[in-house]
């Protein structure tokens, strides 16, 4: 018995090892984890927040913050605005743009230097719901001879890009009046040049579509789970000899895009636009588009695809086309890069065919050197000949 209150006291001593795991220690580490997976959650979301909306280069192109992925929604270079981390903090004004330099040479044509481009976004938030952004353009004109003088001289061309007011407030839900860029596809609402590997656009991008419309937009982005869902409907004057001053018909212009974004750096979109042509009498196209992106890393695979429907005598048909390109940027600075176009337009018995092979270096984030030769066939005279491009773009 001597040894009784010795095992009694052994026997207290290893309370306080139970007690450690009593229930609100547990509680207390279940806290912990919960603490670390949210904040690994929200560095997550900052991280698509910043891909969605502060990106100045495409995915597999490092941007000026090292990150690499296209902009998307309101406050981007080559979307409808510009930077929202600025704009986010509501202090004041910014002034930002891009420029562009071009070489063309065409067979059975001269060779020429181009000065593209020299575009200038504004964008001041007015208050933490309302903000305002402005694109113009200068670009090169016509050549004219002055009547009283003789001399020739070259006249450049102003025009306001965009130029609209935001009322944002709610991520689901915003509102745009004004001068916006056509949703339809991906690659005309992120036109900047710096966001592209190509001096080229595809054809279906220039040719089927209006680059701006003026009216009124909604839009949002909608996260079910961990999907990211961006819609845009849209209202406004649609194409026309002024488009931003009046309607050419009693046809409204409609559309609507839909982008997906799932995960393993995966979007799909899904566009559609009806326009009334003031050309012909009672007619009207819609246009219903496909889009995808895949960047995987280093690599990304974009493409759309466009196909018409035309009501009304005179239209000539109805055009259709897709594009397809693939690139890979090695140490985030040189990308090669294919692209294969296939182009149907009215009144065209054959459809253009263009193969594209070229190479962008980027030395410094804002700066894109870039270099293609293309292979045309078919459709228009124009697109029969070989061409080799190259071109300088940088923001600023």
């Amino acid at each position: 018995m001597r040894f009784f209150p010795l095992f009694v006291v052994l026997l207290l001593c290893r309370v306080p090892a139970y007690a450690g795991e009593d229930p609100l220690a547990a509680e207390i580490e279940a806290l912990k984890r919960q603490v670390a997976e949210q904040a690994q959650r929200l560095d997550e979301l900052s991280r698509r927040l910043a891909e969605a909306q502060g990106r100045v280069a495409p995915a597999a192109t490092p941007d000026l913050s090292g990150t690499a992925s296209p902009p998307s929604v309101a406050g981007d270079a080559g979307g409808d605005h510009w930077l929202p981390a600025e704009a986010s903090e509501r202090t004041g004004a910014s002034l930002r743009g891009y420029a562009v330099v071009a070489y063309r040479r065409t067979e059975g044509a001269p060779d020429s230097f181009d000065q593209e481009e020299f575009d200038v976004y504004f964008n001041s938030p007015v208050s933490d719901r309302v903000s305002v952004f402005a694109e113009v353009e200068f670009s090169n004109g016509v050549r004219l001879t002055d009547p009283e003088t003789g001399d020739d001289e070259d006249v450049g061309r102003v025009k306001v890009e965009r130029a609209l007011i935001d009322y944002h407030p709610k991520d689901w839900a915003q509102v745009r009046v004004g001068k916006f860029l056509t949703p339809f596809g991906d690659w005309n609402v992120n036109h900047a040049d710096p966001l592209h590997f190509t001096t080229s656009r595809p054809l279906v991008v220039q040719l089927v579509f209006p680059e701006t419309l003026t009216g009124v937009l909604l839009q949002g982005t909608l996260f079910p789970a961990d999907w990211e869902v961006d819609y845009r409907l849209h209202l406004s004057n649609g194409s026309g000899a002024r488009p931003d001053v009046a309607d050419a018909n009693f046809h409204k212009a409609t559309g609507a895009r839909v982008a997906v974004r799932p995960r393993g750096g995966v979007q799909l979109g899904a566009s559609f636009y009806d326009d009334a042509d003031d050309r012909y009498d009672g007619s009207h196209q819609q246009n219903f588009g496909v889009d995808f992106q895949w960047r995987p890393g280093a690599f990304q695979l974009i493409g759309e695809g466009l196909v018409s429907r035309a009501v009304g005598d005179g239209t000539g048909g109805a055009p259709e086309g897709m594009f397809v390109e693939a690139a890979y940027t090695f140490g985030q600075r040189f990308s090669p890069v294919l692209r294969y176009e296939w182009m149907r337009l009215p009144r065209n018995d054959t459809a253009s065919r263009v193969g594209v092979a070229g190479v962008a270096y980027r030395p410094i984030a804002p700066l894109l050197l870039k270099a293609e030769y293309q292979v045309r066939r078919g459709g228009q005279d124009r697109w029969q000949s070989n061409a080799l491009l190259a071109s300088v773009a940088t923001f600023f």
